[in-house]
């Protein structure tokens, strides 16, 4: 007898539960997956054998259950399976390719109890494997960085060191190109030749008419002592190859006395021609020379009184070479007179035996700061005053702070006359006073009450000249 039909034994009538069962799954199954369905079936093929978490009981299953009950109150006794069918208790899932999808299912069918069989259809088979599947790719997609703790190690010693390195440099960099920037422009306001304009430090200082009238005579005087002399011009060449030139004028009979007369900043010879026409008066030779960057001497940036210290002792060994025992005098007026006191503080010949100082600075950067106040009131003299140094350094050899009278006077030996004019507001008494304190040789201190600052010589010239000779004299003759 076919398997698929029920027996008959002792009276009873027993239903194959197997078959039934089967028929009732591939019923149950037999069903046309959605579109959805079939793409998560298709994106989850890899997977096997599934284990269903969820139980779905369908129509068809509690259709069976009922007939097997039914069949059971008929005989009454307990439903039983052929040995053959004890295969069928805890089924496991297997693969049913008879499915026009080829979807996978899996029975779980209780014999001796009865209960219904639950049925993992294909949509939450698809489910449940499309979930999955998903929470996978994002695992693998996106893993959870790992915190690491990093040491001090060598390496990342050595790269600070280079990285702060390299920052200071860039900074360095920066403040060198401002500061040459800054630098630059006072450096050509206030100390390259035709540039630098009047000092306005001056403006405030009006003169008398005593004063005007004064010049006046004198440069009448003058005009007519240039055409009665003979001048000669001399030339010579800086230790930093430039050219420059001077006059001389000869004395009426021989001599062994000598000035060297020194004009003011941003001047040039032709403004102290009339003191060199008393001191030729008084019987001495005469010198005269342009400093550099002033009038026919080479150079573009003025010394004040630094470089020209270096330039007024060569022209001192000129004199030696044409006269061993010339007897010589140094007669400077504001930056000439800075000139003097600065050579004074070298080691120089015996021969120069007195300096006449009219209106010396202590220092350069003194004279220049008061100056560049008064051009740039708006502007703080720190840091930009700062700036010039280096480039002054640079362009003109010496910084402002260097060129300082008062270190020099500090070392000199030779004797000196300090003038002053009573009226002067740009050498100040404290000035006066400071270089007064600082002088280590022989020295004196003469005001012109009525005079300005380069102008006493004209305020009251007989005061002038007879304090002038009278010092002079007495250091120069043996």
């Amino acid at each position: 007898m076919d398997n698929n039909k029920g027996k008959l034994q002792g009276g009873a009538v027993e239903i194959d539960t197997s078959s039934a069962a089967r028929n009732a799954v591939d019923d149950a199954t037999r069903v046309v997956p959605t579109k959805s369905v079939a793409a998560a079936e298709k994106k989850a093929e890899p997977v096997k054998n599934v284990m269903p978490e969820k139980k779905v009981e369908s129509a068809k299953t509690q259709a069976m259950s009922t007939k097997t009950n039914a069949a059971k109150t008929v005989t009454g006794k307990p439903a039983s399976v052929e040995k053959k069918d004890e295969s069928v208790k805890n089924v496991t899932p297997e693969k049913k390719n008879d499915s026009p999808t080829g979807e996978r299912k899996m029975v779980d069918v209780k014999e001796t109890t009865g209960t219904p069989a639950y049925i993992s259809t294909p949509t939450d088979i698809g489910k449940k494997e499309t979930i999955k599947l998903e929470k996978e790719e994002v695992d693998d997609d996106m893993p959870t960085p790992i915190k690491r703790k990093e040491g001090i190690t060598v390496g990342s010693v050595i790269g600070g060191f280079f990285e702060v390195v390299w920052t200071v440099f860039k900074l360095a960099v920066l403040v060198s190109v401002v500061i040459a920037i800054a630098g630059f422009f006072l450096c050509r306001e206030m100390l390259i030749r035709g540039r630098n304009g009047n000092l306005k430090s001056l403006s405030d200082m009006h003169a008398t008419s005593t004063i005007l009238a004064n010049k006046d005579k004198e440069d009448t005087d003058v005009a007519g002592w240039l055409k009665r002399v003979k001048r000669e011009k001399l030339t010579l060449e800086s230790d930093d190859g430039k050219i420059l030139v001077a006059r001389k004028v000869m004395a009426e009979g021989e001599s062994d006395k000598w000035v060297v007369v020194l004009h003011g900043y941003n001047g040039s010879m032709e403004d102290i021609y009339d003191i060199a026409m008393h001191y030729y008066n008084e019987g001495f030779n005469v010198l005269m020379p342009d400093l550099r960057a002033s009038g026919e001497s080479e150079g573009s940036f003025i010394g004040m009184g630094w470089l020209d210290r270096l330039d007024v002792i060569n022209w001192i060994d000129v004199i030696l070479e044409e006269q061993p025992d010339a007897r010589i005098a140094i007669h400077g007026v504001d930056m000439g007179a800075d000139t003097a006191i600065m050579l004074s503080g070298e080691p120089i010949k015996d021969n120069i035996r007195v300096i006449v100082a009219d209106g010396a600075y202590t220092s350069a950067w003194d004279v220049l700061k008061k100056e560049f106040k008064l051009r740039h009131e708006k502007l703080p003299v720190f840091p930009v005053m700062e700036m010039v140094n280096p480039v002054a350094r640079i362009w003109g050899g010496y910084t402002l702070r260097e060129a300082s009278a008062v270190k020099q006077a500090e070392k000199s030996k030779v004797p000196t006359l300090l003038i002053r004019g009573g009226n002067d507001t740009y050498v100040t008494a404290e000035m006066t006073d400071k270089l007064n304190a600082s002088m280590a040789s022989i020295h004196k201190v003469d005001t012109i009450s009525s005079g300005n600052h380069d102008d006493s010589r004209y305020a009251d010239p007989d005061a002038y000249y007879k304090d002038t000779f009278d010092y002079v004299k007495a250091q120069i003759i043996d």
